[in-house]
């Protein structure tokens, strides 16, 4: 006759569920990807020996006065939201997406040190100082920062120098012959442009105003600035930051072309502290760290039997169970080689109660 062989290689998922007031179990929260999940049992046993006076002593009393306690342990491998609050017992909260402006940086900082801003997931990150007339530091220049919120001070020593800057206004077409200085260029309007000096009038003020900055642009070595061309202007911008901005020559006829003269260029100066950030934000979850006792749970285990068995499923119940946070919360792991391999794993162990004398829970099998 041959004997089934009832093995159990066990695969499944561990789940806990809040109490009610009457402390039965609410919806449960699967814990999601486990490597490992025990119980342990234990119990205290009373023990007597007869004393003999012709013979050696006898036991003759192993008595149970204690169960447990009931250990389960629960070892997870996701940072799933109800596996976070028992680990770090810490209460979770989610915190919706949103903008800061202007917040400070604290002063001092220099070059190589890092700021981190009071919210993570940010983007759209602007950065000034606190001058009467703020200066914006440059993104990849004075500073870098990373969605997790750091900000890293590259650069600092100066300001940008300002470029100056300028404008021509088309009040009416010009004449042909009519004359525009731009830095080292004389240009000559004419109806059909045969040199690198003619500007060719155009069939409205737009077209003569984007033949206007087309030739300023193609000659930026000599003409010193750059040229945007729009309906009835060409805002013009120096080549280089500095008061040397403004001395650029730019001379019209008056009447059917005027002129802003180029300004506000400004020579570098030192930043002024504290730095000012502003940035988006996008959700978050947070969770605290033993801000929090979490309340007990009701503890599932739905399994499945890999060996060749009649008994194809089992699953446990704990009724009540007290978490305790993880001994262990990893934020990195690694050598001298490089990254860990393995995904990180936190120990969730608990201690089961029984409240009302019916005992711990079951185990069930099919």
């Amino acid at each position: 006759m041959t004997t089934e062989k009832k093995y159990y290689i066990g695969v499944g998922n561990a789940a806990v569920a809040t109490l009610d007031a009457n402390r039965v179990a609410g919806p449960f929260d699967d814990l999601k990807e486990n490597v490992m999940v025990e119980i342990a049992l234990a119990a205290e046993y009373a023990d007597n020996f007869s004393t003999a006076r012709d013979s050696a002593n006898r036991q003759d009393l192993h008595a149970k006065i204690k169960d447990g306690p009931v250990e389960v342990t629960v070892t997870v491998k996701e940072n799933a939201k109800r596996v976070m609050e028992i680990a770090l017992h810490g209460k979770s909260s989610v915190n919706e997406a949103g903008t800061v402006t202007g917040e400070e940086m604290p002063e001092g900082i220099v070059s190589g040190q890092q700021y981190f801003t009071a919210k993570p997931n940010i983007s759209n990150v602007t950065v000034e100082d606190s001058a009467g007339t703020p200066n914006e530091l440059d993104d990849g220049t004075h500073f870098k920062y990373n969605e997790s919120g750091c900000i890293t001070i590259l650069n600092i020593d100066d300001a940008p120098a300002v470029k100056a800057a300028g404008n021509i206004h088309l009040v009416n077409q010009p004449n042909a012959d009519d004359t525009l200085v731009v830095g080292g260029k004389i240009y000559t309007f004419k109806v059909t442009a045969t040199t690198n000096l003619h500007i060719q009038l155009g069939v409205d003020k737009e077209t003569t105003a984007t033949n206007i900055a087309t030739r300023i642009n193609t000659d930026t070595t000599s003409t010193l600035c750059t040229g945007v061309p729009g309906p009835a202007d060409v805002e013009l911008t120096a080549n280089t930051g500095g008061t040397a901005g403004n001395s650029i020559t730019l001379t019209v006829d008056g009447t059917r072309l005027t002129k802003t003269q180029f300004v506000n260029g400004e020579a570098a100066d030192e930043f002024v502290q504290p730095f000012l950030v502003s940035y988006s934000y996008g959700a978050s979850t947070e969770v605290g760290i033993l801000d929090d006792n979490p309340s007990n749970v009701a503890f599932r285990f739905d399994g499945k039997n890999l060996a060749p068995s009649s008994d194809k499923f089992l699953r446990a119940f704990l009724k009540e169970v007290s978490f305790g946070p993880s001994a262990k919360f990893t934020l990195k792991s690694g050598s001298a080689t490089g990254t860990g391999n393995n995904a990180n794993e936190y120990e969730l162990k608990g201690v089961a109660l029984d409240l009302d004398g019916s005992g711990y829970g079951n185990i069930e099998t099919w």
